[in-house]
């Protein structure tokens, strides 16, 4: 009894933390868990950018370069539909063979030239991009950390069950913990992953019509970066 007690004890931890961290997406409305305040978020993305803007130091294009331009063109487009909810910034990197973008949860746009030099339009583009902003707007960065506390915490529960039940097995007690540990990402981190993608995919497509775009070219975005990879 004094193992299912000592068992019991990440489990009480977890309802502690998820009753006052329950809220709604602002703008799909489904519940979630968010453990890390708005604040501590936009602390972590000051130090991503200056880690990133150290990483590729030097490779910067110019506001005055004409891909610049394009891509703040349709960035700008996006911004008039969302406001000022962060300190939206843009930066071009001179990197061909990177194709990418993000955007840090503090609204600095990173946009790789590898990636615009393969998008056939500015539509194409905005599909990226507005993916992207809709994962700033949805604080998915943040809901990501609090979501692998929570995976954490019931994954160290159910160790300490396992353990409670096995004590005196310790061969068992180990093949278990090593079966908990190898399907933990399969059935918590994985799935939440997707979910976030799919919903920022929506938002995305949604924003795209706002800006005055044809939502219908971020299907054949996502098409066509699935057929490369």
């Amino acid at each position: 009894r004094l193992y299912l007690l000592f068992a019991l004890v990440p489990l009480i931890g977890m309802f502690v933390l998820v009753g006052p961290s329950l809220e709604r997406h602002p703008i799909t409305q489904r519940a979630r868990f968010m453990f890390v305040d708005e604040t501590s978020e936009l602390d972590l993305s000051e130090e991503a950018l200056q880690a990133t803007l150290k990483t590729h130091v030097n490779r910067f294009l110019p506001p005055t370069h004409p891909t610049f331009h394009r891509v703040l063109n349709v960035s700008e487009n996006f911004v008039r539909v969302i406001g000022p909810v962060r300190d939206w910034e843009l930066f071009v990197v001179d990197d061909p063979f990177t194709v990418n973008a993000f955007v840090l949860p503090a609204g600095k746009i990173f946009v790789f030239t590898g990636l615009i030099n393969r998008v056939p339009s500015d539509e194409h583009l905005a599909a990226i991009i507005g993916h992207e902003i809709s994962h700033v707007l949805s604080r998915h960065s943040a809901e990501t950390v609090g979501a692998t506390l929570l995976f954490n915490v019931f994954f160290d529960f159910i160790h300490a069950i396992l353990y409670s039940m096995s004590v005196n097995l310790p061969m068992i007690s180990d093949l278990a913990g090593r079966s908990v540990n190898a399907t933990s990402q399969l059935i918590s981190n994985l799935p939440y992953s997707r979910m976030c993608e799919a919903e920022a995919d929506a938002i995305g497509i949604y924003l795209m019509a706002l800006a005055g775009y044809n939502p219908e070219k971020a299907v054949e975005v996502w098409d066509m970066f699935h057929n490369i990879q």
